[in-house]
């Protein structure tokens, strides 16, 4: 199996991965990006990954595509599913794309995701998404 398959495999199955056993192909070292995250190291890795599981209840990974893109760097393109506590439990879902990147053992160094914070998750908030609404159709063409 190459380690672009056993990242899409622990993608999909997060919710119930044991956490435990991360080490096996994330690097020590790993750089992590997302919208409210930017850190490096396995435990800071690990500690957003156990909120994600925490925070959404029913939690699902779908990825729809995954390719190597150069001899070290991977796209993947997901979809994020799961009732947000935020939310008071109702259903929410996310289209994203990550660029993952590996070291020459095969572990996973580098974690970028790409997904529109404003439009898939701020504007569902009553009060932000009155806001963010509001400045998407100011600043749209039509």
């Amino acid at each position: 199996m190459t380690p672009l398959e056993r990242y899409v495999d622990f993608m999909e199955s997060v919710a119930r991965f044991d956490l435990t056993s991360l080490e096996e192909f994330i690097a020590q070292d790993v750089h992590f990006v997302d919208p409210f995250n930017d850190t490096h190291g396995l435990e800071h890795y690990r500690r957003i990954i156990k909120d994600m599981v925490a925070q959404l209840d029913g939690l699902a990974i779908d990825v729809l595509e995954s390719a190597m893109v150069s001899p070290n760097r991977a796209l993947i393109r997901w979809r994020l599913s799961g009732r947000l506590s935020a939310f008071k439990d109702r259903p929410w879902e996310v289209t994203g794309c990550s660029s993952v990147a590996f070291d020459d053992d095969g572990k996973v160094n580098e974690h970028l995701d790409y997904w529109d914070s404003a439009g898939q998750l701020y504007e569902k908030f009553p009060l932000v998404g009155s806001l963010m609404r509001y400045l998407r159709h100011k600043l749209s063409v039509e």
